[in-house]
């Protein structure tokens, strides 16, 4: 059946139906539209004849300085590697302008071109366990990793299918607002969120040359917290009372100020026994700095019987940290365990024995203005001097020589005899 010479209309038989199949060309291309009845199929091939028609008539109508204007067009498209229609360029380039103006789009191209020409598209459950093993490599504790694995679940839980560089900081923002979390883990979170922006950037999964939308993330404002430390007495316990594998941990974090993090990648090849101190590498401190820290006198004696030791002075599962560990000693032994608490209590009595905030500050690896905001005048000189007087309740091995403190001539036992806790 034949409507027109430049629309026609082919019919083809099934077993079920006849299809009316109605054709012609359109900018240089075949068309076609399928129909089930005939009187639809000549309706539609009527108004599509009387539409080429009139496209027909305006192309006849066109002044010499449209004729040149569309010329113009066809050679700039030539430069294109491949063929592309005017109308389907225009079509382009108004749905283009009617986003951001028709006086931007070359710039908005060219933005996105520079920003997204080298970036390999990722979604979120393919970039997170590679995120995570990096994190792994970098020797991350593994407290920190637990955190970190259930922040970025949370994410991937809310985001499900996203590709990463769809996310947007509004969304985010949102996201994090809505979670029952205090401001501090809030932050924990933005933390990683960033640092998983700027390891996609390395990576070629979002682009380097602006912040990433996790950058643009609100900081919380923490609430103030007043610092809690150990009195001598319950630190005399601890020690008493601990089991052989925690001892160390206690005496570094408590005598000689060591980050929870810092402890999880000490050595026993990192002190250094004759000259009574521990060097941390720029990569096992926090600030990324070498640091010299001095072994007390007292903590020196704890720590003999374990010279010949080897290896990471700390090993312990996700479920069995050293902080667990003392947590639970401390509520058997009677009182409460302040969060960072063998911290704090270092640099409070170091600071109220030595009266020096610089010194402090170095030994701790932190800045003086820190220790004046939270250790200034927090216990006395003489609850100090019985803090960093604390000594074994074995009898104490012999300091090396050229050690700080006064050597014994006494020598006690390889092992230290404490109570398990």
């Amino acid at each position: 059946m034949k409507a027109s010479t430049s629309v026609k209309i082919h019919v083809s038989r099934t077993a079920k139906q006849t299809l009316h199949q109605v054709c012609w060309r359109e900018s240089g291309k075949r068309e076609r539209k399928t129909f089930t009845h005939a009187p639809d199929a000549q309706r539609f091939a009527r108004q599509k004849e009387s539409d080429l028609a009139r496209g027909a008539q305006f192309a006849r109508g066109l002044t010499f300085a449209d004729s040149q204007s569309y010329a113009a067009a066809v050679k700039a498209l030539a430069e294109l590697s491949q063929i592309v229609p005017v109308h389907e360029a225009v079509r382009s380039f108004t749905e283009a302008a009617k986003i951001v103006g028709p006086a931007n789009v070359t710039n908005a191209v060219r933005f996105y071109a520079e920003h997204h020409r080298e970036i390999t598209s990722v979604r979120l459950d393919e970039a997170i366990p590679h995120f995570i093993q990096s994190r792994e490599k970098m020797n991350v504790t593994l407290g920190h990793l637990a955190q970190i694995r259930r922040h970025l679940s949370c994410l991937q839980t809310r985001f499900p299918g996203r590709n990463l560089e769809e996310l947007r900081t509004a969304e985010l923002e949102s996201w994090v607002d809505s979670l029952p979390w205090q401001a501090s883990t809030k932050n924990f979170l933005r933390r990683t969120l960033v640092a998983l922006g700027h390891w996609a950037q390395k990576q070629g999964h979002l682009a380097k040359q602006r912040p990433t939308e996790f950058k643009g993330l609100t900081r919380r404002k923490e609430p103030a917290r007043e610092i809690q430390i150990f009195t001598p007495g319950q630190m005399r316990k601890l020690l008493d009372h601990a089991a052989p594998s925690l001892l160390p941990w206690l005496v570094l974090g408590g005598f000689c100020g060591l980050r929870g993090a810092e402890l999880s990648r000490v050595e026993w090849t990192d002190i250094r026994w004759e000259q009574g101190c521990l060097i941390l590498p720029g990569r096992k401190t926090k600030t990324a700095r070498r640091r010299s820290v001095e072994i007390p006198a007292n903590a020196l004696q704890f720590l003999l019987p374990y010279r010949n030791q080897t290896g990471r002075i700390l090993s312990y599962s996700d479920r069995q940290t050293p902080q667990k560990m003392t947590a639970a000693l401390c509520a058997k032994l009677g009182f409460a365990w302040p969060l960072n608490g063998l911290r704090h209590s270092f640099c409070t009595y170091h600071y109220a024995l030595n009266g020096n905030k610089h010194e402090t500050a170095r030994q701790a690896g932190n800045s003086p203005a820190m220790l004046d905001q939270h250790y200034l005048d927090a216990t006395s000189r003489a609850q100090a001097q019985a803090w960093f007087s604390i000594q074994p309740t074995w009898t104490p091995l012999p300091l090396p020589s050229d050690s700080p403190g006064a050597p014994t001539q006494s020598v006690g036992p390889l092992v230290p005899q404490m109570t398990a806790s």
